[in-house]
């Protein structure tokens, strides 16, 4: 305590956060003031770690800004430097047209007293990793590889009929040409003469 009245703190701590009381007195002794007043003492904000956690199966994000369970901090996020407003939140999340961007971002937080940002950290889903991206049959995209193979059944199905159609149609003229050898080859029948037969039948 200080000769004008004044409150001077030594040390300060987090402790000494609270609410303070006075009185005023005049050098009769008649008090001629009271009141109260609040003193907040706040720790240093640290500097902030951004964890980032994508999926890019399902081609979203999240960034984690570590504050260390500190609840005296008020978290910003900043995309390329610019900041994104109302995301008071120690987690921000991404939807996977923001991961697709590969942008720049970071967090920082501060208190009245301090202030930190974190480095920045670019968000994307690189290919290869953990991105399986399309489906794959024999090393080859999914989708065409199944066009070919339908292409390629289709063209099999029509040879098989053409096949079939000429096998048959080989049969049916082979058939025809045996049945006109047949008729050719036939012995033509006898004739009987009639007066022959007329003087047999007399002896």
């Amino acid at each position: 305590m200080e000769d004008d009245g004044s409150l001077t703190f030594e040390s300060v701590s987090l402790k000494n956060t609270g609410k303070y009381t006075y009185t005023v007195f005049n050098a009769e002794g008649t008090q001629i003031d009271a009141g109260e007043k609040e003193i907040n003492v706040y720790a240093t904000a640290p500097k902030p770690t951004l964890t980032v956690t994508i999926k890019c199966k399902d081609g979203n994000a999240t960034l984690t800004c570590d504050i260390r369970d500190r609840t005296d901090l008020t978290v910003s996020w900043y995309k390329e430097d610019n900041i994104i407003q109302n995301e008071n939140n120690p987690k921000l999340l991404l939807t996977s047209a923001q991961v697709q961007e590969n942008k720049t971002y970071s967090c920082s937080v501060s208190n009245p007293v301090s202030y930190h940002q974190s480095d920045s950290v670019t968000v994307s889903c690189p290919t290869g990793e953990g991105d399986p991206g399309p489906p794959k049959l024999f090393g080859f995209d999914f989708w065409i590889m199944v066009s070919i193979l339908a292409g390629s059944g289709a063209l099999l199905l029509l040879l098989i009929c053409v096949l079939l159609f000429s096998n048959q149609r080989k049969k049916h003229q082979k058939d025809e040409r045996e049945f006109r050898l047949r008729n050719l080859q036939a012995p033509a029948p006898t004739k009987t003469d009639p007066n022959t037969a007329e003087t047999s039948d007399y002896k």
